[in-house]
């Protein structure tokens, strides 16, 4: 087992952030995060593709607020270190590994992912969520694949676009591939984007909206007015690797 990788003076410590988050309780606010739960049946999935892990010490990269990295912490009851640029977005997390009972198996650091600077061959299992576009797919199955213990996973849910491509990218980047699926827009607009259409409606209904949930309104409307069930690339695809060294 490596030393553990979440210690030292770069992770965040929770502090006074976590008391200016939404509460997620309140019916006059946009908790985008009930809804990206209800497509945890797929971040299960490709858990499901894993063998079995023994106390496996997890690195979660672009964790957001953490739907799936809790999920994640409770059904392989590894240690995550957690890493994300916002810090918001850390706290909501560890506030969510706190009300979860996992705050002891959940550790969190501020950081780009452009800047890791974490010790090689620390995790047993990588898992990254929506991030991978910003520096691209090969070159994060690159870079990270020195973070991984010998022959130890990453899993990436991606874009689904240029698919031929990534796949031969993973033998080349020094993996197996153990198994891929896709999450067709359908299923992101019924799981995801629908729901939150009739949430907007809902609270569009009221007058006593903070500015920040109308800000949240606006921001979601933005990106439903520019989803297209019809179109491919706004569907998904995980990818579960082995690495071969």
């Amino acid at each position: 087992m490596p030393a553990n990788p979440g210690t030292g003076p770069s992770v965040y410590e929770e502090s006074e952030t976590t008391c200016h988050m939404t509460d997620t309780n309140n019916i006059n606010s946009l908790d985008l995060d009930l809804f990206r739960s209800r497509l945890l049946p797929y971040t299960r999935r490709a858990l499901d593709l894993l063998p079995k892990l023994t106390d496996p010490w997890i690195l979660d990269i672009g964790c957001g607020t953490g739907v799936p990295t809790v999920e994640i912490a409770r059904l392989t009851g590894g240690e995550v270190l957690a890493i994300d640029i916002d810090r918001i977005s850390l706290g909501k997390l560890l506030l969510r590994a706190r009300e979860a009972g996992l705050a002891s198996k959940i550790s969190v650091k501020q950081s780009a992912i452009q800047d890791l600077k974490l010790p090689p061959e620390s995790f047993d299992l990588i898992w990254s969520e929506g991030v991978v576009a910003q520096i691209g797919f090969e070159s994060a199955l690159t870079e990270w694949r020195d973070l991984l213990v010998s022959r130890g996973f990453l899993v990436v849910h991606d874009e689904l676009t240029d698919v031929d491509q990534k796949v031969a990218m993973v033998t080349k980047c020094g993996y197996t591939l153990v198994g891929r699926f896709e999450v067709v827009p359908e299923v992101w607009w019924d799981e995801y984007y629908a729901p939150i259409k009739s949430e907007i409606e809902r609270l569009e209904r009221r007058d006593d909206l903070f500015a920040d949930t109308l800000a949240e309104i606006e921001s979601a409307k933005n990106e439903l007015d520019m989803f297209d069930v019809h179109n491919p690339k706004f569907g998904s695809m995980f990818f579960v690797l082995r690495s071969t060294k």
